[in-house]
């Protein structure tokens, strides 16, 4: 679950865990005083696997005939 940014006008900056698909806070839940919600500086990003493969590339690798290859449509 993403985390996002805000800052309150009486409390200063603060996270919040929220789903991708939340409503963004309308009020600190600390005070209840009116938030903005900050653009993050730290994104994540998780790339999993073994890195880059012949299939990104969007053409058969040489030793793959046309229509052969598993990976290549």
């Amino acid at each position: 679950m993403p985390s996002y940014d805000y800052r309150c006008e009486k409390c200063g900056t603060f996270e919040v865990r929220q789903g991708m698909s939340d409503a963004p806070l309308a009020a600190c839940p600390t005070c209840g005083g009116k938030v903005d919600k900050l653009i993050s500086r730290n994104v994540n990003i998780l790339m999993k696997g073994g890195g880059s493969s012949y299939s990104d590339s969007g053409s058969a690798p040489s030793s793959c005939p046309t229509g052969t290859c598993p990976f290549v449509n």
